[in-house]
């Protein structure tokens, strides 16, 4: 049961490592969002989860800044990690919900990476711990080892 738990998120960490989006343009990314054809993700929210009048609630934000608004080109592994999704009922749109058909949160994102990270740990395997974040980075790192000018890879960070 608990690797079915901390792999509830797999596409979405493949497609983290795949694109270095954010947790919160992650959790936003709708299917509209989404060129199968053109093989890329247009970035145009971010999903927030705070507070409001005493009551928990999600809201779709625009990207903080006009450079967070971009086009994001798909490898073939981000095509096929965003495939295998289907839409569900309340939020239809949302390219990645819990199980309960509700928005994700970094909250939740960074418990199942965790429960992955304690598994690995419990075959033997020193593993440190991580966030989310991190595939951000492991990104942009692999992207300069592979090459790629960091003007471009700035544009596709966002920054």
């Amino acid at each position: 049961m608990e690797q079915a738990k901390g792999t509830f998120y797999e596409n979405l960490f493949i497609l983290a490592l795949e694109t270095g989006l954010r947790v919160g343009e992650l959790s936003a990314l709708q299917w509209e969002d989404i060129d199968f054809k053109k093989k890329v993700i247009h970035v145009r929210h971010t999903l927030c989860y705070f507070s409001k009048n005493g009551k928990y609630v999600f809201e779709m934000h625009d990207t903080k800044t006009n450079n967070g608004k971009r086009t994001i080109p798909l490898t073939a592994k981000a095509i096929n990690s965003l495939k295998g999704k289907t839409a569900k009922e309340e939020f239809q749109n949302l390219v990645f919900v819990t199980k309960n058909n509700q928005p994700t949160q970094q909250f939740l994102i960074n418990q199942c990476m965790q429960l992955v990270i304690q598994n690995i740990n419990k075959a033997g395997i020193d593993f440190s711990p991580f966030t989310l974040h991190t595939l951000r980075h492991t990104f942009a790192t692999r992207a300069i080892e592979c090459g790629m000018n960091p003007k471009t890879l700035q544009k596709l960070l966002g920054h």
